[in-house]
């Protein structure tokens, strides 16, 4: 009898140790998984972030040709003027186009420097 108690208790301890076991690894896959899913939130916010800067740019940018066009006409008209005047304004012109594009080139520094480079985005662990 007591040899069928003792083998009764070993085997309910074994059952007992593999259902820990099991449960261990679902909370260790568990974990795992939350992990995965915090870093996969944590990159959708940073790419909804680099959405609304691109946003951002874009207008800007049509902004920017906008005034650029605009400018280009102005100087068209300047141009006439200065020419049956006998004055070369293709200088003033220039200096125009630098400053609109000067504008441009530095809203794009700007969001480059942003990228967080160093993060990749394909890390899921």
């Amino acid at each position: 009898m007591t040899k069928s108690t003792s083998e009764t208790r070993e085997a309910e301890e074994a059952e007992t140790t593999e259902i820990f076991e099991r449960m261990l690894t679902r909370i260790t896959l568990s974990s795992s998984q939350m992990d995965n899913s915090k870093e996969l939130i944590r990159m959708h916010m940073q790419l909804e972030s680099m959405e609304d800067k691109l946003e951002y740019l874009q207008k800007e940018n049509q902004d920017l040709k906008e005034r650029l066009l605009n400018t280009a006409l102005h100087a068209n008209k300047m141009n006439h003027r200065a020419e049956s005047q006998g004055a070369d304004s293709l200088g003033m012109i220039e200096d125009e186009y630098a400053h609109n594009t000067g504008n441009f080139t530095v809203a794009i520094s700007k969001f480059i420097a942003e990228i967080p480079w160093s993060t990749p985005l394909t890390n899921f662990g």
